[in-house]
């Protein structure tokens, strides 16, 4: 209980009452002239009738029911206001997969950025318990929001990338004047996973670009197997408004063999529905629980105590109002 002390109370209620009934009883006076006190003939006679004798148990039944409801009601109540707790020793669990947001920033995506965030926005709504992380690329990768659960604080980061932050980091990424490394980018994302080592927690990439990319830049297949090395699987979000067919068919043997699944993403293209078909794959993985020290929890426990009050509290008015006092 957590006001362990407050269970004295119900004693000293009880102490406190009954001294005041015997004092009470003690000074009160008792009318001395005869012509005021109510005569009865034969009282004798009627106590010893079998009628009378049951209705005097009843009586004290009754009375010594009511003693025990209102015992019971102050005891019960007592209880209540020290707030009766339950433990239950256990161990801590959290599930968890990480999912690295990989986006290329390039200049020819600058017209769909919003509309890439904007996707991002609808995965991370419909997630629940995954650590995220943000990183862009252009001419090198950059991690600008590390794995985190705290989706409140990834949202309001991709609104400042929707904003002119996202300017911020293009200055600095573009590395010796090339651009569009995409290759390099996921390999980049790749590594901004903060344990490559740890294979009991799935990992996960879900990679935008519209895989335009340098001739200067590692393939695009290299960096999926290398994605694949450490069972990352790689979801591709392909803006695909003007692409020709190689370049998709390019990207979906990329993104197919690291095991995960490909959209095109166009002007019209419906995002929540898209989003929703990435996170459900997503979802099929198995993820990782983590068992934390064994540890008691508490929480209240009123719910006995709560029916007891109430029943003996209904009682005792009933039988006040049975014995008409």
């Amino acid at each position: 209980m957590r006001y362990f002390w407050m269970l004295f109370l119900t004693p000293l209620a009880i102490g406190v009452i009954a001294t005041v009934f015997v004092y009470l009883q003690k000074t009160r006076k008792k009318p001395r002239d005869i012509s005021k006190m109510a005569v009865i003939a034969h009282t004798r006679v009627i106590k010893e009738l079998p009628a009378y004798k049951a209705a005097e148990r009843n009586y004290r039944i009754l009375l010594a029911l009511a003693l025990i409801c209102l015992i019971a009601t102050l005891f019960s109540t007592t209880v209540l206001a020290s707030r009766p707790l339950k433990g239950e020793l256990g161990s801590s669990r959290s599930k968890s997969r990480d999912i690295v947001l990989c986006m290329d920033v390039s200049g020819s995506l600058e017209s769909y950025q919003k509309a890439i965030l904007g996707y991002y926005k609808t995965i991370i709504k419909q997630l629940e318990g995954e650590r995220v992380g943000i990183t862009v690329f252009d001419g090198r990768p950059a991690s600008i929001v590390p794995l985190s659960d705290d989706y409140d604080t990834l949202h309001d980061m991709i609104e400042d990338l929707e904003g002119s932050h996202l300017k911020d980091y293009l200055a600095t990424l573009n590395a010796g004047g090339l651009t569009s490394q995409i290759g390099t980018g996921l390999i980049g994302c790749v590594n901004s996973f903060d344990d490559l080592a740890d294979d009991k927690r799935p990992k996960n990439i879900i990679l935008s670009t519209d895989n335009i990319s340098t001739n200067t830049d590692v393939n695009l297949m290299q960096a999926a197997n290398y994605a694949k090395s450490y069972g990352i699987r790689v979801y591709g979000i392909l803006v695909n408004e003007e692409n020709n067919e190689s370049t998709a068919v390019a990207f979906k043997s990329a993104i197919a063999a690291t095991g995960g699944i490909y959209n095109e993403l166009k002007r019209n293209n419906g995002l929540e529905v898209e989003a929703e078909r990435i996170v459900k794959e997503i979802n099929k993985q198995e993820a990782a629980i983590h068992e934390g020290a064994s540890e008691y929890t508490y929480s209240d426990s009123p719910e006995i105590w709560m029916i007891i009050a109430g029943v003996s509290a209904v009682s005792f008015l009933v039988i006040m109002w049975r014995l008409r006092l």
